[in-house]
C-alpha cells in the first residue's frame, strides 16, 4: 500500500525545512545547491534521490527482517547475503558523507 502525502505550500514547506535552523535561514534560504551534486540530465541520478531511495530500502529490510531470513532460502541465501552487504557498504558510504559534511560544518562554527 503506498501512502500519499500531501502536497506542503512553499511556505510551509520551506518552515518544515528550515524551522529548527532560523539563522541559517536567513543566509541560505533561496541558495542553488552546486549542480555537481545533480547528474548531468535530467533523467541521470543525484545525490538527494539516491538518499531518500537507501533510507526507504534501509527501513523495509529493518522492519521486515523476519521476512528476509524466511524467504532467504528459497530466493538464494547468497544473494541475499550479498544484497545485505552492498546495502551496508552503501549505508556505510552515506554515513561518511553525512560525517565530511559534519567536519566541514565543524570547522565553519570554529571560524566565527
Amino acid at each position: 500500500m503506498e501512502v500519499r502525502k500531501m502536497s506542503l505550500t512553499a511556505e510551509a514547506y520551506n518552515n518544515r525545512k528550515w524551522g529548527f535552523l532560523p539563522a541559517l535561514r536567513k543566509i541560505l534560504e533561496g541558495k542553488r545547491v552546486p549542480d555537481s551534486y545533480y547528474g548531468l540530465t535530467s533523467v541521470h541520478d543525484d545525490i538527494f534521490d539516491a538518499m531518500i531511495r537507501l533510507m526507504e530500502i534501509a527501513v523495509l529490510t529493518s522492519e521486515y527482517k523476519d521476512l528476509i531470513k524466511e524467504n532467504a532460502a528459497s530466493i538464494g541465501q547468497e544473494e541475499v547475503w550479498r544484497d545485505l552487504e552492498n546495502l551496508q557498504k552503501a549505508l556505510e558510504q552515506a554515513s561518511q558523507f553525512f560525517k565530511r559534511k559534519s567536519e566541514e560544518i565543524e570547522s565553519i562554527r570554529f571560524t566565527l
